[in-house]
């Protein structure tokens, strides 16, 4: 008789608490996911805080999480990037009655990228684990992860090189005001010294001028299908890119980025106009780290008939491609006849050659490690 007692108080509590946590297991339960949103450079390390909130009288000895940080995800399926960037986690924890459990764990996003969460899955099977309920809610989080910054020793050359450019072409533009005086700078031509006042502090000193027409820097950056074995060539040019742009940036100089890279929240090539400032500066690192490859590209070469075609007086233009084909020269070589001086830079792989291409004042080879680590002009 006890054993058929047993037996059924058994069968009760089974059924009892079946009800209660099939009815109540998700009532006043929060669960949250917050990524740091301060924007971080690829390879750095950020934090992820979960919350985890259980406001009622039913402890929950069983819980599953688990949620995706998607990167650049939205035409994913459309491009061909083999490599993973997506972070998933997933795991279990307990939460007694009327209890808050917050953890912080360390981040770090293997890419650079715009890392998105979406949704959080939770899961709780019933206390003899033979019934599990589960649901989704939605989250909101994300974080930019920036191309990583190429030191500025590394692309000096180059750097130097569009500042002179600069430089002598704002110089040439007509219909300019006196501003004032500052120190010389080794851009400076020597018809801009101010002779009096650097006699006075016997400190070179160059005049200002407004320009009602300023100078402009479009860097014009060409990305190749991304595949896993060109994957640091891809990801190297995004780097010389974003760093060329916030150097000159840095140095008030109004640039511009064209590309046939795709924006994968626009779904568009990448197209910025040229400014200066802070703004500028956010809106091409972000550009930057949504920027996907997708199966069928744009022709870079007819990009560069476009630029030709369009060509303003005030335009500089830093070329940025890996890939070097007869119609890229060519568009190249017709390019440089209205921009004279025009800068190209191919990353490439060291077993790599540039067909006929040599090293010169305006064609760089930039020597690209398949480790992932920064590379350099060869």
């Amino acid at each position: 008789m006890e054993l058929i007692i047993g037996i059924i108080g058994i069968f009760l509590l089974y059924q009892i608490q079946k009800r209660i946590y099939r009815q109540y297991w998700d009532k006043k339960l929060e669960v949250n996911v917050e990524l740091d949103h301060q924007p971080i450079m690829e390879g750095k390390e950020t934090t992820i805080t979960e919350t985890i909130s259980n406001s009622k009288k039913l402890a929950l000895p069983f819980l599953r999480i688990a949620y995706v940080l998607y990167c650049n995800h939205e035409i994913i399926e459309e491009t061909s990037n083999k490599y993973e960037r997506n972070y998933y986690r997933d795991f279990w924890v307990s939460v007694s009655i009327n209890q808050k459990v917050t953890r912080k764990i360390r981040f770090l996003p293997k890419k650079r990228g715009f890392y998105r969460l979406k949704t959080i899955y939770l899961e709780s099977p019933n206390i003899f684990l033979t019934e599990k309920r589960s649901k989704e809610v939605i989250a909101k989080s994300s974080l930019y992860v920036y191309p990583a910054n190429v030191p500025i020793d590394k692309i000096k050359l180059p750097f130097d090189v569009l500042m002179q450019q600069y430089r002598t072409n704002q110089f040439s533009l007509e219909d300019s005001d006196f501003r004032g005086i500052r120190e010389y700078s080794a851009f400076d031509p020597m018809k801009y010294v101010n002779w009096k006042a650097s006699a006075r502090s016997n400190e070179l000193y160059v005049n200002v001028h407004e320009f009602s027409a300023k100078s402009e820097i479009y860097i014009l950056l060409n990305l190749t299908e991304n595949i896993e074995e060109f994957e640091q060539i891809f990801e190297e040019s995004i780097r010389i890119a974003c760093s060329m742009a916030v150097n000159l940036l840095q140095k008030e100089v109004p640039v511009g980025l064209i590309s046939n890279g795709v924006d994968c929240m626009t779904e568009k090539e990448i197209m910025i106009t040229a400014a200066t400032g802070k703004r500028q500066m956010t809106l091409i690192k972000e550009s930057l780290s949504r920027c996907v490859a997708l199966r069928s590209l744009s022709d870079f070469s007819n990009l560069l008939n476009k630029c030709y075609s369009g060509k303003k007086s005030n335009q500089l233009f830093l070329i940025i491609s890996s890939e070097h084909s007869k119609e890229i020269m060519g568009s190249y070589q017709k390019i440089s006849k209205v921009a004279s001086n025009t800068l190209w830079i191919i990353p490439l792989y060291k077993e790599m050659d540039m067909n006929g291409l040599s090293n010169s004042s305006y064609v760089k080879r930039w020597e690209v490690n398949r480790n992932g680590k920064t590379g350099e002009l060869s």
